[in-house]
């Protein structure tokens, strides 16, 4: 017995030092080879290379380097935030380090990181790490099951300032999918992340000044059309990218390196469309975003991608609507024929659940236009705050077995004009000069820049029409020898929420909100206050290209430190385009001050444009305001 344990104890010593040997051995190996690596790296001094800097997302000065990433995790220097050469030096060494398996392995957390270290050096040949170890990014990828990339738009929503300028996300599309919607495909988001029911004005002072920070998440699809195209009633438009397999295993991999990492959240820089754009330069060398501002819109992206090549083919192999349900309402709504308009119409206006009248009146396509058509109008009914969702399920259980008295075959729906996609719309900032008269002040040069985005009179395609929206609208004016401030718009949103149906869940009103600085009226010199106005009322479409609208305004004035005026009042107006040449705006005003004396105020404006391209415009704007002022305009769009 005591011969057993005697030689039990040698060959557990014999198997423990054989065990610390070969750790030992490959720990040397590892030490010789990330040497060998990082030797290499300097001679090519990698660590300056603009690849390297994109994977990390440094951004460059001339006293400092930063990675605009804040995750800790994101680096395995701990100086790897500022430090683009300590930070290639520690991820070689995690790249060979063998004590971590699987998923926590940094070949599976970053595996654009680990491809482009193995095509720049001479990397060892021997397997280290099995890739198929890396569970949770074989998943990502979708088992290397994704054909191509799209971008993604979103609409411009007015009623939530994070959505003014819309929104871009990147969708994967699978190899099994057939269609443009591909629901459960794969897609990557980029938003901030605020505190839930935040304020809209603590909103967006810190999404101006950075007091958010922002992610990339990813969903499936389906959610993100339920909750743009169903719930906000968003078109999304879907450019479908034409690139090669390594630029979208590159797109794949980088994506995956991302998702969970902290950014720093600007509104109006570093965006969606900023951090899409600086993602897709992954693998497109142009520059996707304007260099001429230091600003970034999602609609810039769109009219810079359209113009690019890749590999000498145009970068969008095709753009496709998928409408919102609203707009898929309205669509066929239009489509409809005068009889089948007032099968709609009378089914909806009926208050009697018990007493709905018939749907089955007509031939049987007819019929089958009504109910498809009404099941449309009560979908996007339900994401009203206020919906009654008995009465609307109900009437849905009514249609449905109206359906179901019918054939099986596809509706015969005419063809509708399609629509203009967003990125041939007017590019989104101005620069306009104009020569002004006026009749009491004389003449003079005006210089006007806006930020962003655009008005009544702009091609607007693919945003809602008969809209306007402009943040930091500045104008300057050189009259009677000396230059003076004529104008500063923080904030001007205005819609006429129009509906081409006029049914029930369709309409809503007519609104304005506006802020800034501005002269008092047209005759004053040197007469400028602060003002903060808004308004409500009604818009309604004459026809396709001409709307009417009334609102009741409201307006408070601030003189000084102490004056506060406050005034009420009424709009009225008119807009119309005879064709895509020119659109034409007339408005008219009435103003009251309810805390002095002052007169009753009239206010009468009419404002003409003359041109087709999304670079450029020529404007006639007549306006009276205790003083006639004509202006002769010319923008250039950018």
């Amino acid at each position: 017995m005591k011969l057993f344990v005697f030689r039990l104890k040698i060959y557990s010593v014999i198997f423990l030092s054989s065990i610390s040997f070969n750790s030992y051995n490959v720990f040397c190996q590892e030490i010789d080879q990330a040497e060998y690596l990082i030797k290499q790296s300097e001679a090519k001094q990698l660590s300056l290379s603009q690849e390297w800097h994109k994977l990390l997302h440094y951004k460059s000065s001339k006293t400092k380097t930063i990675s605009d990433v804040k995750s800790d995790d994101f680096f395995f220097s701990d100086n790897g935030r500022f430090d683009s050469k300590s930070e290639l030096h520690d991820t070689i060494k995690a790249m060979l380090d063998q004590k971590f398996i699987g998923n926590n392995h940094a070949q599976c957390r970053f595996p654009a990181r680990y491809k482009w270290l193995k095509n720049n050096l001479q990397w060892p040949e021997e397997n280290l790490f099995d890739s198929s170890e890396c569970v949770d990014y074989n998943k990502w990828k979708m088992k290397d099951n994704i054909k191509s990339i799209s971008l993604i738009f979103a609409s411009g929503h007015l009623s939530n300032p994070a959505s003014f300028y819309g929104h871009m996300l990147l969708k994967f599309n699978s190899k099994n999918e057939q269609n443009e919607l591909s629901l459960l495909d794969s897609s990557l988001n980029y938003g901030a992340v605020p505190p839930e029911n935040e304020n809209a004005f603590i909103y967006v002072v810190k999404g101006l000044t950075g007091g958010y920070n922002a992610s990339f998440t990813n969903q499936q699809f389906y959610r993100y059309n339920h909750t743009y195209a169903e719930n906000d009633l968003r078109d999304l438009w879907n450019y479908e990218l034409d690139l090669s397999q390594n630029q979208i295993n590159l797109l794949i991999d980088h994506s995956w390196e991302l998702l969970g990492q902290e950014f720093t959240y600007y509104f109006l820089k570093q965006n969606c469309g900023y951090r899409m754009a600086e993602l897709l330069n992954m693998v497109i060398e142009e520059p996707l975003l304007p260099t001429a501002k230091n600003w970034a819109m999602p609609s810039d992206l769109l009219s810079k991608l359209v113009n690019e090549t890749n590999h000498g083919k145009k970068l969008i192999k095709k753009i496709t609507l998928i409408k919102s349900r609203q707009n898929s309402f309205r669509d066929k709504f239009a489509l409809l024929s005068d009889e089948e308009k007032q099968a709609v119409s009378k089914f909806i206006f009926n208050k009697d659940l018990g007493n709905l009248p018939s749907i089955l009146e007509n031939e049987i396509n007819s019929n089958k236009k009504v109910i498809d058509t009404l099941l449309d109008y009560y979908a996007f009914s339900l994401t009203k705050k206020k919906a009654d969702r008995t009465d609307i399920e109900t009437r849905r259980r009514f249609i449905l077995l109206s359906r179901l008295k019918l054939d099986t075959k596809d509706i015969e729906w005419p063809s509708s004009i399609p629509k203009s996609p967003p990125h041939e719309s007017q590019n989104s900032s101005l620069l306009q000069t104009s020569l002004v008269h006026n009749n009491k002040l004389g003449t003079g040069i005006e210089l006007r820049f806006r930020g962003a985005y655009y008005d009544y009179l702009s091609n607007n395609s693919g945003r809602s029409p008969f809209t306007q929206m402009s943040m930091l609208d500045l104008t300057m004016i050189y009259q009677q020898n000396k230059i003076s401030l004529k104008q500063l718009d923080l904030i001007h949103v205005e819609t006429l929420n129009i509906s081409p149906t006029r049914l029930p869940e369709d309409e809503a009103y007519a609104w304005k909100v506006k802020a800034g600085v501005k002269k008092q009226n047209l005759s004053c010199e040197g007469c400028l206050h602060g003002y903060i106005s808004g308004g409500i009322g009604k818009g309604y479409l004459l026809n396709k290209k001409s709307a009417i609208y009334v609102m009741i305004t409201g307006e408070a004035n601030v003189f000084g430190e102490k004056t506060l005026q406050l005034n009420t009042g009424a709009t009225a107006g008119f807009i119309t385009g005879y064709n895509d040449w020119w659109k034409s705006h007339l408005e008219f005003g009435i103003q009251k001050s309810v805390t002095s004396s002052q007169k009753l105020r009239k206010i009468i404006s009419w404002e003409n444009r003359f041109s087709t391209s999304k670079w450029w415009d020529v404007r006639l704007k007549v306006k009276y305001d205790k003083a006639t002022e004509i202006q002769i305009k010319t923008g250039y769009y950018w």
